[in-house]
């Protein structure tokens, strides 16, 4: 059998995506991976003949249509193979970050009922011996493992070519949510859901056909795996990276045109920055900042159509011999639009990667959503907002400030759980975000920050700490930082320095970074200085929302364990109780202050 035949019209679901995609745009090259050191293609073609055969083969283990089987294991084009092939069978995917406790990957196979798993390696092959989930029969590895089923075993016991093949009510997948709150949530998404984001973002983004995107993110998390699919129906070829941990090598390789990426990887990329500038000689250093500076001026006039003078093009012309040429070449010499999602993207990161010369398009969506509501396009940009809605999707503004969306991507509701799903999606199909935003006149949406997170201070006043927590980081000493102050009197700040920074300015003040960190950042003269950078914040602001006092930490947030999600979304109750003995000290005295409450 030659594959699936499809007529000549729009695809109805995924398998009829990836299918119609190989045969129109043909490349040998559709997919790139990495095999003993060298970047292998991998045609649309093969591609579909191998998971044809592996879906024979899960046919061969009673994988029927409806059945749910996990998937677990880092992203890979094997990932993408076995998620097809299950596609093909008309299965539920069930999608499991192999970084889970094993509390929570047995919550999910034990939720979703899956009888079978697939996994990456020996380690995951021997962790679903210990998770505790009786109905799971059978696993398969995709690395070859002793005495267990492989991936390689399965793909030649198939046989023939046979199909389920699903129909667009089909349920597709169950994406679990992240779980900051509670258990997680299974997302019923079917492939109607799914390919209708895919169709409507395809419009968006005519100049993808031809280009290479270097797939980095989870695929376990639908922003990435419906970018998969919807990459291929725009004709894009996709690399598979080895990790994020060798990302910048696989960017210098690969030399990739776009990127799909949450807003974290873009801060390490301009932490990075921060600590080769802080590494300059003082009069180099300077002079640097002073041109990065301009340019950003330079960047941020022309995302907002105003003119850009003849001074801030000479400071861009500067920076960009200085320091921007050498940047772009650190992320493959080519690349030339990141799609940012997952969690908001300050302004200052895209202005600063515009004047770097590549264009950050922020977007925003939801697991339940599948994933995109909006998104910012070159023809259709505005600083600041997440863009405007995709075709197909309507959103409003309730009264109390949440976005509201309704569209055929909308989830089919929460799997095995009406109650949350009655609380999450209105009778007439309206998803309640959770998130608080507004629209503009020109119909841009802006996402101010999560309704769950909005602090309401113990005077009744509610402040939004995204925005603010995003003005603090804009600061170049300082990397990280959280606000607390629900329930209580004033707002406090949980601070990471940014330490390059901050060990440059210690250096050319004379004061002694000698000893440990903690010493150093408990010493006054850097205690003045976060002081007067929080104050700068400060001056702006109404008065219920200044930071009132702060604590400098040594560490992360994101080394708190549990800190993040699996899509680097910060815990904030994680992060609470980790730190709580020092957040009452900020609220009994025991900690400087930058002005009293």
């Amino acid at each position: 059998m030659d594959g699936l035949k499809t007529e000549a019209r729009e695809p109805r679901t995924l398998v009829e995506v990836a299918f119609d995609a190989y045969r129109r745009w043909n490349y040998p090259d559709q997919y790139l991976v990495k095999r003993d050191g060298a970047w292998t293609p991998v045609s649309g073609d093969a591609t579909r003949r191998r998971a044809e055969a592996i879906a024979a083969g899960l046919r061969g283990l009673g994988v029927a249509r409806g059945d749910r089987v996990a998937l677990i294991s880092p992203s890979r084009y094997e990932w993408f193979l076995v998620d097809l092939a299950l596609q093909i069978n008309a299965a539920v995917v069930v999608p499991v970050y192999p970084t889970l406790s094993e509390q929570q990957t047995g919550f999910i196979l034990r939720d979703s009922g899956a009888r079978i798993a697939v996994v990456a390696d020996a380690s995951h092959v021997a962790r679903m011996r210990a998770v505790g989930a009786p109905e799971l029969a059978t696993v398969v590895s995709i690395d070859a493992v002793p005495g267990a089923l492989s991936l390689a075993d399965l793909e030649a016991s198939g046989g023939p070519p046979a199909y389920a093949l699903p129909e667009p009510d089909d349920l597709a997948t169950l994406m679990y949510t992240s779980g900051t709150t509670g258990e997680p949530k299974g997302v019923m998404l079917s492939h109607q859901n799914i390919v209708a984001n895919v169709l409507q973002c395809s419009g968006r983004f005519p100049f993808m056909a031809g280009g290479l995107l270097l797939s980095f993110l989870p695929l376990a998390h639908i922003f990435e795996r419906m970018a998969s699919y919807f990459l291929i129906n725009a004709g894009a070829r996709i690399a598979f990276a080895q990790s994020i941990e060798r990302l910048s090598d696989d960017l210098r390789e690969v030399k990739p045109d776009y990127l799909t990426a949450v807003p974290r990887v873009l801060e390490k990329v301009a932490s990075g920055l921060k600590v080769r500038l802080a590494a300059m000689p003082p009069p180099l250093r300077h002079l640097v900042l002073w041109a990065v500076a301009g340019a950003e001026n330079g960047a941020r006039a022309r995302l907002e159509r105003r003119a850009i003078g003849a001074t801030a093009r000479l400071r861009w012309a500067l920076a960009e011999a200085l320091v921007f040429k050498k940047l772009r070449a650190n992320l493959g010499g080519r690349l030339s639009h990141i799609i940012t999602g997952g969690a908001a993207t300050p302004e200052a990161l895209t202005v600063l990667f515009e004047a770097a010369g590549v264009h950050v398009l922020p977007g925003y969506g939801l697991s339940e959503s599948s994933p995109v509501i909006a998104v910012n396009v070159p023809q259709h940009f505005r600083l600041g907002s997440v863009g405007k809605p995709v075709d197909g999707v309507e959103v409003r503004i309730a009264e109390d400030g949440e976005i509201l969306a309704r569209g055929a991507n909308i989830m089919r509701g929460y799997w095995r759980n009406h109650g949350a799903t009655a609380e999450t999606v209105t009778g007439d199909g309206w998803l309640k975000t959770g998130d608080v935003g507004r629209l503009d006149d020109d119909g841009f949406l802006y996402v101010t920050d999560r309704k769950k997170d909005l602090i309401v201070t113990a005077g009744g006043k509610k402040v939004a700490p995204q925005p603010l927590e995003q003005q603090l980081v804009d600061d170049p000493y300082i990397e990280q930082v959280m606000l607390v102050g629900d329930g209580r009197p004033y707002i406090v700040a949980l601070i990471t320095p940014a330490m390059a920074p901050l060990e440059a300015w210690a250096r050319e003040h004379g004061v002694s970074a000698a000893g440990d960190r903690v010493g150093f950042l408990a010493r006054p003269e850097v205690r003045a200085l976060y002081k007067e950078r929080i104050e700068r914040v400060n001056a702006g602001l109404s008065r219920f929302e200044t930071v009132k006092r702060f604590a400098l930490l040594d560490r992360d947030l994101s080394q708190t364990a549990d800190a993040l999600t699996p899509t680097l979304k910060l815990r904030r109750r994680v992060v609470e109780a980790s730190y709580r003995e020092l957040i009452e000290s900020l609220y009994s005295g025991g900690a400087p202050s930058t002005s009293e409450p």
